[in-house]
């Protein structure tokens, strides 16, 4: 046979080969699907319906120290505790409830879950359990079993539907994990500058001690000085080094941690007799006008580096104030 002809034939009988690999290789490996998913993978999906900070109540039931509690709260034009509506809210901490619950989704893990598979979720005793009103969404509810440190998610259940469990964000649990202390708000309480406060007035049982905030004249140029006096005495300059520790001090009047919502815990923290108000008096813009604001506390008993126990005037509760300065000022070491 000629060579040419014998490469030839050999040649077509390679590329049958390779023709029948290919087709064989088509017809038992299927095309890859374009978006890989699978049942054990759900895309998550949202859980709740709410408009723009349109919550108007919320329930929150959880476990502390092995016993149950509850916090409810309602909104009019304010938010109030229900149990006590002198206790003081803020709407911050609301705010980011209402955008966390706007933004939460789950991922289904099981549908047609009975009553005596809801153990395996953790979701018999609920961990978490929370229920709320949205202007548009209407009554809405969750409710957090089991935690998977795995992966970061607890069990949940939405609208009272136990037969459907999904998982969700830790997240959601952590907007949820507080205490009533952790809401209060005094919106009275003033963090300004230096040159906007008017005056601090301590009034005890046996004196009165007015801090003031006075023009002077320092190389030539006018500024201001503080000045204590002492039962309406003649006001008396305090050192550079107590000034400067006040002006620091002004800037966090308003850093407060809440220790208590009851007055009940007066006697606890010294606030039940032998106690001091403190009175400022200072300037605030509001609506593009310059007021003159006035607050007063009542300081109890002092704790660790001389911080004070304090009751800010018409609520029930018991804040912290660093106080070092005012009880320098208090007691002449000014």
């Amino acid at each position: 046979m000629d060579r040419k002809i014998r490469n030839l034939v050999i040649l077509a009988g390679v590329l049958a080969i390779l023709v029948i690999g290919y087709v064989a290789v088509t017809l038992l490996v299927p095309d890859e699907p374009d978006s890989p998913t699978t049942d054990n993978d759900p895309p998550a999906v949202a859980l709740f319906r709410l408009t723009e900070n349109g919550l108007t109540s919320l329930d929150v039931t959880g476990w502390a120290d092995g016993a149950p509690y509850t916090w409810s709260f309602t909104r009019d034009t304010a938010w109030h505790w229900t149990e006590d509506a002198t206790v003081p809210l803020g709407t911050a901490a609301f705010e980011a409830v209402s955008q966390t619950l706007s933004e939460a989704t789950g991922t289904l893990l099981a549908t047609a879950v009975t009553a005596e598979q809801l153990q395996n979720y953790g979701l018999v005793t609920p961990v978490k359990e929370v229920t709320f009103t949205d202007a548009a969404g209407g009554k809405q509810s969750f409710s957090l079993g089991a935690y998977n440190a795995y992966n970061g998610t607890y069990c949940a259940t939405v609208n009272g539907d136990s037969a459907t469990v999904y998982m969700v964000d830790a997240s959601l649990f952590q907007m949820f994990d507080f205490a009533i202390e952790d809401m209060v708000y005094v919106d009275d309480l003033p963090s300004c500058k230096p040159e906007d406060l008017l005056s601090v007035t301590f009034t005890t049982g046996e004196q009165t001690v007015a801090v003031t905030h006075e023009p002077i004249e320092i190389d030539g140029m006018e500024a201001l000085g503080w000045f204590r006096s002492v039962d309406g005495g003649e006001p008396v300059r305090v050192s550079d080094a107590m000034a400067e520790r006040i002006d620091t001090l002004l800037g966090d009047m308003d850093y407060l941690d809440c220790l208590s919502v009851r007055a009940s815990d007066f006697p606890t923290y010294g606030l039940d007799k032998n106690t001091t108000t403190m009175t400022v008096v200072y300037e605030k813009t509001i609506g593009g006008k310059l007021v003159e604001k006035t607050f007063t506390l009542t300081l109890g008993a002092t704790g660790a580096y001389d911080y004070y126990y304090v009751n800010p005037t018409g609520t029930p509760v018991t804040m912290i104030l660093g106080g070092e300065v005012w009880y320098a000022l208090i007691c002449g070491e000014a």
